[in-house]
């Protein structure tokens, strides 16, 4: 049993909400992002004291939230203060490791990356898809990948609705609850 399961550090973030390595010095639990990953994402840039404790206090919630798989989209809405205080590169860690679902686009194909559904896999219905377990470099979760030609963008969202109802998505346009449009 490692120091991040003892009773003492239930209300202490023992895990990097960057690359989820466990936190290993003051610093680092206080912050929430381990020395390297600070280094990475730029968390070290030359910002007010106020904004840099604003900036822990987010980092520390979202991080509690993520372990705790009680992610919202208020969590998402907050990392847009760490962008408007000068840690854009920590919000979109945190927003990529708070959304399930990955949707990304370019010239003729939205990529998604999400996890395995039976249900989705039938509904997508898509000649393009494959379905290759992958680890992504945010998180150690197996996440599929499919493949649909923009021409199927109602196909896709369908399937999405009738499989991730209610989970956080990230979009090409940013983050959003994946949700019938009558409902939102």
């Amino acid at each position: 049993m490692g120091y991040e399961s003892s009773t003492a550090c239930l209300v202490l973030t023992t895990h990097c909400v960057v690359c989820n390595r466990p936190l290993v010095d003051a610093t680092s639990v206080e912050v929430c992002i381990g020395p390297v990953c600070r280094e990475k994402v730029g968390y070290n840039t030359n910002v007010s004291e106020d904004d840099r404790e604003q900036a822990n206090g987010i980092i520390n919630s979202c991080a509690h939230e993520i372990a705790n798989g009680k992610v919202t989209h208020e969590t998402v809405e907050r990392t847009e203060i760490l962008r408007e205080i000068g840690f854009p590169r920590v919000a979109d860690i945190i927003v990529a490791r708070c959304s399930s679902i990955i949707i990304e686009e370019d010239t003729s194909t939205y990529i998604v990356r999400c996890p395995f559904s039976p249900q989705f896999n039938t509904a997508s219905k898509c000649k393009g898809r494959y379905g290759i377990k992958k680890t992504t470099e945010l998180s150690n979760r197996k996440v599929f990948h499919w493949v649909f030609p923009k021409s199927q963008k109602k196909t896709l969202f369908k399937a999405l609705i009738e499989s991730y109802e209610g989970q956080l998505a990230k979009g090409p346009r940013g983050s959003f609850i994946v949700t019938h449009p009558r409902k939102s």
